[in-house]
């Protein structure tokens, strides 16, 4: 031992050497290789987090008289918690009172981050090292950073930094000069550190030490945001800057801080939040950082909070202040295809207190003034009322809810999670009483007449749209991973939904989401839809004649079905995403069919008892429709020229057209009647519908010019 220490010695003379080391010792002359097996076992045992590949190989010799340590150790692979190291060369030489290394890593992962082609070089002698850490050379990414290192005692050791470069994510922040940094036993000084890039920097100047006059001052000037989002990968788009100044002294004996931190402008994924301020103090008594800020939204005040952080305990104790804080930031944490353009304000208080991955909240927020659009719907709802939060949940108790017409339904609910884990909920959705209405004499709420549960416009794909009332309730309940909805409701006055069969679309079974497709469309890029995994819908719909139906066959002609009818329609949805769609929808009188065939427009009374019948197919459906249109005083006696019976001049004639098989791929057949026509006028008619070829002739020559062509 007393010859290697005599060797490093030679290098940082520093480091004290036995004075009765004899000249003439032992020849120590070493040779060393080592070679890795299976070290899991033991490692977990000895060294927990700890992982070194197989075939690792550590060499060396040491030769006392040559006054030479040689050692290369080579890697696969080394783990040390969330470090890892893949492709490790290192190799050593302490020689002739000199030492020169060489430590090469083809890359370095730690979170988020990532380096490639890593090389650590030292070279020094008689107490100065001259060190240069590169690594991505030839890229974006190419740093360099250099510094001599010079060991006056082991508790004495001077850095002398030179201005330098590294880039992370192809941002190069530049050591603007050359600084110093003093690490002794009970001190620190830092001379001139200076990091730049374009505007932003961080200086750090002073010293700490055992005596309170000295400080060691920090200070940070317009650094980015999103940059440093998305150096740490946060998944958010964040826009804004922070600056910042503080102190420290004497952390050793009696620690004393303070500080303060500006973030002006934030931007969450494009959502204004506003200018956040926060002064940081140490306070002695308590042993804890005290805390102070506040959010600044549009020059206006809205949120502050004020409390501590116990270094000692890790414990948190802060009250927060809502003063109609703005919600629209929310927007940043939700997917417009299902919540989009969230406004309002919120106003409480709430405490919060315990372990920061542990806290526990308490208190009451009021909502004002809030409105929501729900894009699934295409319906926007306002809301004003109070949500109340303990410690394991958030609890609503008969929110009022309004649509776009001024309609109010209600919501009861809670959502419960474990330190804000696990979350689970339960939401009652109301749309049977108006409790904007003061209760009946004997207590009971008065009925809500209509709540719009719909709102959409056609989009290429759709199945359906148009606007819909409706009446009855809603839940939603279960876990982030598995969530229940439930719904049953009754059609009101005012509802029209319209399935365009121009644009009907399947379900791609290939993906783990849910996909419309149009048919017709080579649909190369395929926009990725909403993923329904986890989710059990179950909507019931109670069909009346309050609402109107509309099956488009083409809009530009307007060849379509309004029909008003009864049924009940089950649509369900399941965590596989498989959707069902069941039911009956029959077809009430007043309904119309608008046929539309070139020139020919005619509208088509659909007869009572036709009927929709959904099993299954939610694009498909089993169809049974009779449509009839009466054409009064029709000369039948064109059909027979050489007839002479006048009184087959002026009769009522019914042309019949009738829908069967599918929505889809529907059959169409043709009927005329003449009801009250003499025996001669059925018997021609007999004749006409007894050869379809006549038959169709017949039928659009009745359409198109009000009257039949003689009888081939």
């Amino acid at each position: 031992v007393d010859d290697f220490v005599a060797e490093l010695a030679s290098v940082f003379p520093s480091f004290n050497v036995r004075k009765n080391r004899k000249i003439n010792g032992f020849n120590n002359n070493i040779n060393f290789s080592l070679k890795t097996e299976k070290l899991e076992e033991f490692l977990t045992i000895f060294v927990p987090g700890l992982t070194v590949s197989q075939g690792t190989e550590l060499r060396g010799k040491f030769n006392a008289i040559e006054k030479s340590l040689n050692f290369s150790l080579n890697a696969d692979k080394i783990v040390y918690e969330d470090f890892i190291f893949n492709g490790i060369n290192i190799n050593q030489q302490l020689q002739n009172g000199g030492v020169v290394g060489n430590y090469r890593v083809n890359q370095l992962k730690y979170d988020s981050l990532h380096f490639d082609k890593i090389e650590f070089t030292a070279e020094g002698t008689r107490h100065l090292l001259g060190s240069t850490l590169t690594w991505e050379p030839n890229s974006p990414n190419f740093s360099s950073i250099h510094w001599d290192t010079r060991i006056v005692s082991p508790e004495h050791i001077l850095l002398a930094l030179s201005p330098s470069f590294f880039s992370l994510n192809g941002m190069r922040w530049e050591i603007a000069k050359e600084a110093d940094i003093i690490l002794t036993e009970r001190d620190i000084v830092v001379n001139d550190f200076e990091l730049k890039r374009q505007e932003q920097s961080l200086q750090v100047n002073g010293c700490v030490s055992q005596n309170i006059n000295d400080r060691l001052y920090l200070r940070i000037n317009r650094f980015k945001l999103g940059e440093i989002g998305d150096l740490l990968g946060l998944g958010v788009d964040l826009d804004g800057q922070f600056s910042g100044s503080g102190h420290i002294s004497t952390p050793y004996t009696n620690l004393q801080y303070q500080g303060d931190l500006m973030i002006s402008n934030l931007f969450v994924d494009q959502q204004e939040v506003g200018d956040i301020s926060i002064l940081t103090d140490w306070n002695t008594n308590l042993n804890q950082l005290d805390l102070l800020g506040g959010l600044i939204f549009r020059k206006t005040k809205t949120f502050d909070f004020v409390g501590g952080y116990n270094v000692k305990t890790e414990l948190i104790n802060l009250a927060l202040n809502f003063k109609e804080t703005d919600i629209a930031f929310a927007n940043s944490f939700m997917d417009p295809e299902v919540v989009d353009d969230i406004k309002g304000k919120l106003t409480g208080r709430l405490t919060v207190k315990g372990k920061i991955e542990k806290p526990q909240i308490n208190g009451r927020l009021k909502l004002k003034d809030a409105s929501a659009l729900v894009a699934m719907l295409g319906t926007k709802y306002a809301m004003d009322g109070d949500v109340s939060i303990v410690e394991d949940a958030f609890y609503i108790n008969n929110m009022p809810i309004r649509d776009e017409d001024g309609n109010q339904a209600s919501l009861i609910g809670s959502i419960n999670h474990r330190d804000f884990t696990n979350f689970n909920f339960d939401l009652n959705f109301n749309f049977e009483d108006d409790f904007s209405k003061r209760p009946r004499q004997n207590g009971t709420p008065v009925p809500l007449e209509k709540f719009m549960v719909m709102n959409t416009k056609f989009k290429d794909g759709d199945i359906y749209f148009g606007k819909a009332y409706a009446t009855g309730s809603a839940n939603i309940s279960g876990t982030t991973n598995k969530m229940e909805v439930n719904v049953d409701l009754t059609t009101k006055k005012g509802t029209v939904v319209n399935f365009p069969m121009y644009g009907v679309s399947d379900i791609d079974e290939n993906v783990d989401f849910v996909e419309f497709v149009q048919k017709g469309i080579d649909a190369k890029q395929k926009e990725e839809k909403i993923d329904f995994t986890g989710v059990d819908l179950d909507l019931k719909f109670r069909v009346n004649t309050d609402a109107q139906l509309r099956i488009i066959f083409n809009e530009l002609t307007g060849d379509e079905i309004i029909a008003q009818g009864n049924g009940g329609i089950n649509v369900k949805l399941d965590q596989l995403n498989h959707i069902t769609l069941n039911g009956d929808f029959e077809i009430a009188e007043g309904s119309k069919y608008n046929f539309a065939l070139g020139v020919i427009k005619q509208t088509f009374d659909i007869e009572k008892g036709s009927k929709i019948t959904w099993t299954g197919d939610p694009y498909n459906a089993n169809i049974d429709i009779k449509t009839v249109v009466n054409m009064r005083k029709v000369s039948i006696l064109e059909l027979s020229p050489e007839q002479v019976d006048k009184t087959l001049i002026n009769q009522d004639v019914l042309a019949y057209l009738n829908l069967t098989e599918t929505l889809l791929n529907p059959r169409i057949g043709f009927d005329i009647k003449a009801p009250r026509a003499p025996e001669t006028g059925k018997a021609l008619i007999a004749r006409v519908t007894s050869d379809p070829d006549e038959l169709n002739r017949q039928f659009f020559s009745l359409l198109l010019m009000r009257k039949f062509q003689p009888l081939k």
